[in-house]
């Protein structure tokens, strides 16, 4: 039996009762099933490449780490959460083509929490560690990570790969929260797949891994199983975080997930919403495990 079998029968992901679909204190429901912005804000006469404004006190509502609260119970577990994360991205006597610090977060299907996740990690790594992170939304068919920085109708991922003579830090945007930038996924495009799996997204990819050893980089996909482009995008990435949401997918559908990450990758399961105590695997509302396809 494989450690994902192993992982997934001592949880019993389809068991009724183990998850509390209302979970106010860790607010763990996905953005991606929420509609409200944040409140972040761009300042009367300042250009894409000053600062935005982040609403801190809003984003706390919403179940985000924010710096503001540096001891919260959802910071204390994103803190658990990214340390094999960082310890894998940080390795530098890892293979020089492995990516190991661009991390992609994606799930089985749309509302489990991978957006929420993208976020709580980036905030949570520039809370604590003298890195920066840039925050990619490659969710072009659904962009909520755009949505939620209030970057709609600017340039972005998408516009950088059709254009050669954009660069990332032409559409980057940096925000209020030190060290802490974010890219957009920009206009959309009938050919994003085509585009993911360019070999101007993998320039892209090597570049920003190697210009910038000590920067974390997290990729925001669509789900697996509702789009092509994670697919595309997965052999690029260095570490893949896939978020599940507890007492709802199943098994099965994970298992096919997976089976769409065709190359040996380090893939973490990250459970998110889940209420039972595992001893040292249970950090709140996420059960963490890992899995090697290769």
């Amino acid at each position: 039996m494989s450690s994902i079998e192993r992982a997934m029968e001592r949880k019993n992901m389809t068991r009724e009762g183990d998850v509390s679909a209302s979970d106010t204190t860790l607010a763990l429901d996905s953005l991606d099933q929420d509609s409200t912005s944040p409140g972040i804000a761009v300042g009367q006469g300042e250009k894409s490449s000053q600062r935005f404004h982040l609403d801190l006190r809003m984003l706390s509502q919403k179940g985000f780490v924010v710096p503001t609260e540096p001891r919260s119970r959802i910071a204390e577990e994103y803190r658990m959460i990214k340390r094999p994360l960082l310890k894998r991205a940080l390795d530098h006597s890892a293979a020089s083509n492995e990516y190991s610090n661009v991390i992609m977060v994606t799930s089985a299907l749309s509302g489990e929490g991978k957006t929420f996740t993208s976020i709580n990690l980036a905030m949570s790594i520039v809370m604590e560690y003298n890195h920066t992170v840039l925050l990619i939304d490659a969710d072009v068919v659904r962009p909520e990570l755009t949505r939620t920085f209030n970057l709609r109708g600017r340039p972005g991922l998408v516009d950088v790969l059709m254009d050669s003579t954009l660069d990332l830090a032409d559409v980057m945007v940096r925000t209020d929260i030190a060290n802490l930038r974010v890219v957009g996924a920009g206009e959309p495009h009938s050919r994003s797949t085509e585009l993911l799996a360019s070999q101007r997204m993998a320039e892209l990819a090597e570049d920003v891994s190697r210009r910038y050893p000590e920067r974390i980089i997290i990729v925001d996909s669509s789900p697996l199983l509702a789009a092509s482009q994670p697919s595309a995008l997965a052999h690029l990435m260095g570490q893949i975080v896939l978020v599940v949401e507890a007492g709802r997918t199943s098994q099965t559908a994970v298992k096919e997930a997976l089976s769409q990450l065709d190359q040996p990758k380090l893939v973490w399961l990250l459970m998110n919403k889940n209420r039972q105590t595992l001893g040292h695997e249970y950090y709140g509302g996420h059960y963490y495990s890992s899995y090697f396809d290769g």
